[in-house]
């Protein structure tokens, strides 16, 4: 099973951290050009930053010109003759953006899980906003429990390998593919099927949706994207990561029902049949036998209502 990080196994409920400034740059003038230009953003990252800066500061936001999003990388904006970049390193490198210096600083925050957004004006770095996403309170369970069903388990994400691996030691994942672009995430699936495994993909987000629909079982979280939620094979109407091993545990258990009523009907009909067409079998005997052949298929399979579908505790 691979899960998808950010409001997969965390909440996807990102809050600001810290925010640096470079360049005589002041703190709120920072936020308020970053929000003005992440309104329009539908990445966690961006939307967070927006709300952060909109409880603060919110009659001195700023309207935006021209606006594009730059799916795995970052957004870029004009607001009043001003260029904002706001993405990642590697987004701001391509374009030419000094970032002498800030390598101890990403990398600060990468230990400690956290996810470095930085923000360029005009062609110069202006700031680095840090964000943090609280894992899912029941994920370290969810994942011990699947590991306990022989299930292996991946995380995937476009965090860096650092901040990547802190996240997944704190839920005991040990199997990680980070630094993965939106577009790519398919073909991470198609390398782990292409390995001879069959292979179930967890996600919530828009980006998540070709990776799911790759996959061979696709689960979408039902508080995710209508997109994600059409792609999936099933769809896990709680926002509760826990009813994940429970839907496979039901599977099994459905299939292991199918495979017990399929045995007794044959059982019936390969002992009475003979004996019928020996002529041995009264024919109130074999309706009554027929009956209750069905009961039992019928009783059996409610019993499903009794087992316990609860193995995260």
């Amino acid at each position: 099973i691979v899960f998808d990080k950010t409001g997969t196994l965390t909440t996807g409920k990102l809050e600001v951290t810290n925010v640096i400034t470079f360049n005589s740059n002041k703190d709120k003038d920072l936020l308020i050009i970053a929000a003005a230009a992440e309104k329009h953003s539908e990445h966690p990252l961006g939307q967070s930053i927006y709300k952060y800066a909109k409880e603060k500061f919110q009659n001195e936001l700023k309207e935006v010109d021209k606006f594009e999003a730059i799916p795995g990388k970052g957004i870029s904006a004009t607001i009043e003759n001003d260029y904002i970049l706001i993405g990642t390193k590697k987004f701001l490198d391509e374009h030419s953006i000094d970032l002498i210096g800030l390598n101890d600083t990403l990398t600060k925050f990468q230990k400690q899980g956290k996810t470095a957004v930085l923000v360029a004006i005009n062609g110069q770095l202006a700031g680095v906003i840090a964000l943090s996403d609280k894992i899912r309170d029941n994920s370290k369970e969810v994942i011990k429990y699947l590991e306990k069903m022989n299930i292996k388990v991946y995380m995937l994400t476009g965090d860096n390998k650092t901040t990547a691996i802190y996240v997944a030691n704190k839920m005991g994942i040990e199997n990680v593919i980070s630094e993965v672009q939106p577009e790519n995430k398919a073909d991470e699936i198609t390398k782990l099927k292409d390995e001879g495994n069959v292979v179930a993909m967890v996600g919530d987000g828009i980006n998540d949706a070709p990776a799911i629909a790759t996959a061979d079982i696709g689960f979408a979280i039902g508080t995710g994207t209508d997109v994600a939620i059409e792609t999936g094979d099933i769809v896990l109407l709680r926002d509760d990561l826990s009813t994940l091993p429970k839907s496979i545990k039901l599977s099994k258990m459905t299939m292991r029902k199918i495979k017990q009523n399929l045995f007794w009907a044959f059982v019936y009909n390969l002992i009475a049949i003979p004996i019928a067409a020996a002529g041995y079998l009264n024919p109130v005997v074999a309706a009554a036998c027929m009956s209750f052949s069905s009961i039992s298929v019928l009783l059996n399979s409610l019993s499903l209502k009794k087992m316990n579908l609860n193995p995260v505790k």
